[in-house]
């Protein structure tokens, strides 16, 4: 996934929130953690999505792309995935 050059985090789910994603491409994200998507808390329902060039870096700046604990297209703090 070299090339990915997005410029933020797509989603956030905080606690006591709901997020229901149906037939979507999130693409591009990038952060710290969570590349696409950070969920906090709350309820996250993805049916039929695809995530495409989603990563996450470290604090040097380097791209992790998704193979770090730090989420490139999710990371799951709390909460609860139906």
């Amino acid at each position: 996934m070299a090339g990915t050059t997005g410029t933020g985090r797509l989603f956030v789910v905080h606690e006591g929130g709901r997020l229901r994603l149906e037939n979507i491409t999130l693409a591009n994200g990038l952060s710290d953690s969570g590349g696409c998507l950070y969920h906090e808390g709350g309820v996250l329902s993805v049916r039929g999505g695809l995530f495409l060039k989603c990563a996450a870096r470290d604090s040097s700046g380097s791209t992790l792309l998704g193979r770090s604990s730090s989420g490139g297209g999710i990371f799951m703090q709390a909460g609860r995935v139906d």
